[in-house]
C-alpha cells in the first residue's frame, strides 16, 4: 500500500498524520481482536487523494477500515454530538471533523474537499448514520460523498462491511469487500444528480454481500 501522500503537507497535517499512523499501528491489533476481520478485493489505493465510502453498521466500522487501509491516512466525517470531551480531543487528533447532520454542513463538505485534494483518504457513510440489522439497500443514501469527490476531482472506493444478521458484535468474525476505485470520468454513468449516482454506487456495492466481489 501507499505510505505516503502525493501532494506535501503542512506542518499541522504531518502531526496529524503521525500521530494517527501511531494510534492505528498501536491499536489495530486490539481492533482485530475485538472486531476479527478478513479483507477481499482491491486493498492497494490508488495514489493520491480519494473518498471511500462504506455501509455503516456500528461504531466498530470505524476501526475496522482503519485496519484495512492503514497503511494511509484516513479522515473521517463524524456527527458533531461524538466531539465531546475527552473523546472529541481524540477524533481531532486523529483527523476527524464534525458534521452537523440536521442541516447541509457545507463546512463539513469543503473540509472533505480538501482532505482529499490533499492526498489523504476522506471516508464518508453515505447512508449518514448507522443501520443496525436491516437491509442497507432500504435505506437513505445522501450524495455529500459524490459531490466531494467530483470537487475534489478524485476517485471513490466502494467498501462494503458484511456481517452476520447485520449485526456487529465482539468478536464475531467480519467480512470487508473493496471495490476498485470509482474514477470521475466514471461518475456520469451512475446517474445525473449526485443522490442518484451515489445511490447507484451504494446499491452495486450492496451486491458484494452476496457475490464477494464488485461485479
Amino acid at each position: 500500500m501507499p505510505q505516503k501522500n502525493s501532494l506535501p503537507q503542512n506542518n499541522n497535517e504531518q502531526k496529524t498524520s503521525r500521530f494517527y499512523r501511531n494510534f492505528v499501528a498501536t491499536f489495530h491489533g486490539l481492533a482485530e481482536f475485538l472486531w476479527p476481520h478478513t479483507a477481499h478485493g482491491s486493498l492497494t489505493l490508488p495514489e493520491g487523494g480519494c473518498v471511500i465510502c462504506p455501509n455503516h453498521i456500528s461504531f466498530a466500522d470505524i476501526p475496522v477500515v482503519s485496519c484495512v487501509f492503514r497503511g494511509r491516512t484516513l479522515k473521517y466525517m463524524a456527527k458533531k454530538e461524538l466531539f465531546f470531551w475527552p473523546l472529541g480531543c481524540l477524533f481531532r487528533a486523529l483527523g476527524a471533523y464534525a458534521v452537523d447532520r440536521k442541516k447541509g454542513d457545507v463546512g463539513a463538505l469543503k473540509t472533505a474537499i480538501s482532505v482529499a485534494e490533499a492526498g489523504d483518504c476522506a471516508v464518508i457513510f453515505p447512508q449518514g448514520h448507522r443501520n443496525p440489522g436491516v437491509d442497507p439497500r432500504g435505506t437513505v443514501v445522501h450524495g455529500g460523498a459524490m459531490f466531494v469527490a467530483k470537487k475534489a476531482n478524485v476517485p471513490i472506493i466502494p467498501v462494503y462491511i458484511k456481517a452476520k444478521n447485520r449485526k456487529v458484535r465482539f468478536f464475531s468474525k467480519l467480512e470487508v469487500f473493496v471495490a476498485p476505485p470509482i474514477y470521475p470520468e466514471s461518475f456520469a454513468e451512475y446517474g445525473e444528480t449526485n443522490n442518484e449516482a451515489m445511490k447507484n454506487v451504494f446499491l452495486r456495492a450492496c451486491e458484494m454481500e452476496e457475490t464477494g466481489k464488485w461485479s
